[in-house]
């Protein structure tokens, strides 16, 4: 029988963001491109070089929430890619076209079925749909003509999306299809109960690192650490300085432009010219660097008042061409306006706040363990904003026995810029049985130059009740 697919009296849009710069993410940027420098990680599953290999074409088959997340959580310092993608399969987002695979589902498998299409996706619950939200809207839309063609399919539903799925990742290979499905079936988080662990290797006796209970100088990349913290491995290409893996400049870690060796530059001169964190450009003959762009001398110096585009000059005031006094025209993007030949937030507009990982340190301020028998915390991080009467907050779920808990989560929602340069914290606290404890936190003053959707990342100090810790976050446009 010929696969048709029925019509679903549902519409859906997608809306396209304008980013502040039309070009696109750099490669190192994106989750092959960090998954490519983890060649030393320690984390590595089998899997992970299988990946790498086949990373440009398997990530193809993921959706963009899964994709998105996955490079943040590479991000934040764990740095096994299949780690990784199990960890965010639980931040995935249904597209428009796993929409459509629901109501289909629900309309010709499961018709009358009360709540069907709320919970065909619902995770942990064994749902028909859980087979396919890992993977793209193509297959998604696949699996709608394949597999719902007939009344009363959901009794053969899962066994053909399994045979749609098994179809899409072969081009893959067998290895790299077989740990493209693994990662999105990770085993249960297991735990032991363990015992009390003393440690000799502490702040008090090592200067440099601790591994496997040794004191380590804290200076080699595989081993770079300060203050009887427990000692990391820095990622390839990073270096281990006064105690800290430094990242290699990306667009995550440069506002200018990156140099052939891999230096961040401001990015303001005519022999390194760009901006976020793209290769330097050297700007040719009859054309200088502005606003870190590289733009015809003759309409700088001619166009005064407005801004210099690729077709000459411009006034200026607009959200799409903002600028003055012959510089480069900016395209402000979402959620900003153009004001006196600059973009500026609106202070309307609404955005969202992503917390994205944290960083723990071993012990309470007290020197202890955080859980009874030496066990590690469960995190959960807590995001408050205010201005005035108005105020948000929010929550992630909690991550068990972990100093290094990636969430990736919205915490904070539709809310007023106004209200996130007014006043934004953040607190990290330990989930136990009787009551929570109270890890660290800060406020943290936001600028407007952290509105673009770049990974930031804070230290919070120590205070009296709280160990100094270390938070990712993005803020995004809320779309």
């Amino acid at each position: 029988m010929q696969a048709r697919r029925w019509p679903i009296p549902a519409a859906f849009s997608l809306l396209a963001v304008l980013a502040c710069s039309s070009s696109p993410p750099e490669a190192s940027a994106t989750f092959c491109g960090r998954l490519a420098r983890t060649t030393a990680c320690p984390e590595r599953t089998d899997c992970d070089p299988t990946l790498v290999a086949a990373c440009g074409d398997a990530i193809k088959s993921v959706q963009p929430s899964i994709e998105r997340a996955a490079s943040d959580c590479l991000a934040s310092g764990i740095c096994s890619g299949t780690q990784c993608l199990g960890k965010a399969l639980l931040l995935a987002e249904s597209t428009p076209e796993h929409a459509a695979l629901a109501a289909g589902y629900c309309a010709r498998c499961a018709a009358g079925t009360a709540g069907c299409e709320t919970g065909f996706y619902k995770k942990g619950t064994g749902a028909p749909g859980a087979v396919v939200l890992p993977y793209s809207p193509a297959i998604a839309t696949r699996v709608l003509d394949t597999c719902t063609v007939d009344a009363g399919c959901d009794a053969t539903f899962h066994t053909c999306a399994s045979g749609v799925l098994a179809e899409a990742l072969a081009p893959l290979g067998a290895d790299a299809a077989t740990c493209l499905k693994n990662a999105f079936r990770p085993d249960e988080t297991k735990t032991t109960p363990g015992g009390p662990t003393v440690l000799s290797c502490t702040a008090k006796n090592c200067a440099g690192c601790c591994r496997n209970d040794q004191c380590q100088e804290g200076r080699e990349g595989g081993a770079c650490g300060a203050g009887g913290a427990q000692c990391e491995t820095c990622s390839p290409g990073e270096s281990c300085r006064d105690g800290r893996c430094e990242k290699p400049c990306s667009p995550d870690t440069c506002i200018g432009c990156c140099d052939g060796t891999g230096k961040c530059q401001d990015g303001t001169t005519s022999a390194t010219c760009g901006a976020g964190g793209i290769s330097c450009k050297a700007c040719t003959s009859g054309f200088t660097c502005s606003s870190r762009q590289c733009i015809d001398v003759s309409c700088k110096t001619t166009c005064t008042t407005g801004c210099c585009s690729a077709s000459g000059c411009q006034s200026g005031v607009t959200q799409a061409a903002c600028g003055k006094g012959g510089a480069v025209c900016a395209v402000c993007g979402s959620g900003r306006t153009c004001k006196a030949g600059a973009c500026a937030i609106d202070p309307a507009s609404l955005w969202d706040v992503i917390i994205v990982s944290a960083e723990l340190p071993p012990s309470t301020p007290g020197g202890n363990a955080w859980d009874g028998f030496g066990g590690l915390p469960d995190p959960f991080c807590k995001a408050f904003s205010s201005e005035g009467t108005s105020s948000h907050s929010g929550q992630t779920a909690t991550e068990n026995d972990t100093l290094t808990p990636f969430w990736g989560t919205k915490t904070l929602i539709s809310v007023r810029a106004s209200e996130l340069l007014s006043s934004f914290s953040v607190e990290v606290w330990d989930a136990d049985t009787a009551f929570n404890d109270h890890v660290g936190g800060c406020k943290i003053p936001l600028l407007p130059s952290v509105f673009d959707g770049l990974l930031m990342k804070t230290t919070c100090p120590a205070t009296a009740s709280g160990v100094s810790i270390k938070i990712s976050y993005r803020v995004t446009p809320r779309t």
